[in-house]
């Protein structure tokens, strides 16, 4: 949450270079599975095509997975592409299931257009893991209610989620604004009307209760 704060602006290499670098290492260590440690896979579209479909053309025979942002630029061709590629996951940053709380966090907050992008997801043969924190300072029980139906709606398309506590870290927008959110407190002890640490707990126990109960 603050890779824009510390890094500044989105960053990526180009296709060649990438093909480039996996043809070395299958050809040097025999190597051909991959995790993609970057902060999102998909941040530009024409590049992740262009070393994809050069993957795909050389038949480099590669197993892949990354982190990804859940977007409208997501397309199902996108991602049969992707699949036919090698890769085999994408671990989605979904954070929450209710939209108020997604555009406080100035994310992708159209929510039937997300689940479609998990349903093309998994209908391409990707599995799909999804990002999910508890606690921001402006999620109310009606928000953490949206996230487990957001859930049970789509248990079919997601394979498993990594649940975790929102708080309070340097250089991020919370931080930087701590006064507008109404927060007191440092980092996990932090909180408002919305978000005490007793309440983050218990939402965090829920969560995890239910995604156990769905099997993701």
């Amino acid at each position: 949450c603050s890779r824009n704060f510390l890094d500044g602006a989105y960053r990526c290499k180009s296709p060649q270079r990438i093909v480039d670098e996996l043809q070395h290492n299958i050809g040097t260590y025999s190597v051909r599975d991959y995790v993609f440690v970057d902060s999102l896979i998909n941040g530009r579209i024409p590049q992740l095509m262009g070393w994809t479909s050069s993957v795909i053309a050389q038949k480099l025979d590669i197993r892949w997975q990354a982190n990804a942002i859940l977007s409208p630029r997501n397309s199902a061709e996108v991602l049969q592409t992707l699949h036919r590629s090698g890769c085999i996951r994408l671990w989605y940053g979904l954070e929450s299931g209710a939209a108020a709380v997604l555009k406080d966090m100035r994310k992708f907050a159209d929510i039937p257009r997300i689940e479609q992008n998990l349903r093309n997801t998994h209908d391409a043969g990707i599995l799909v893991t999804c990002y999910l924190f508890v606690g921001s300072p402006t999620e109310t029980d009606t928000d953490f209610q949206a996230t487990l139906d957001f859930l049970e709606r789509n248990r079919n398309a997601i394979d498993s989620v990594l649940p975790s506590i929102c708080y309070v870290g340097g250089e991020t927008i919370l931080e930087k604004n701590k006064d507008a959110y109404g927060i007191a407190g440092e980092k996990g002890n932090g909180q408002n009307r919305n978000s005490t640490p007793e309440r983050r707990e218990w939402r965090y126990q829920k969560l995890v209760s239910v995604a156990e109960e769905l099997g993701i």
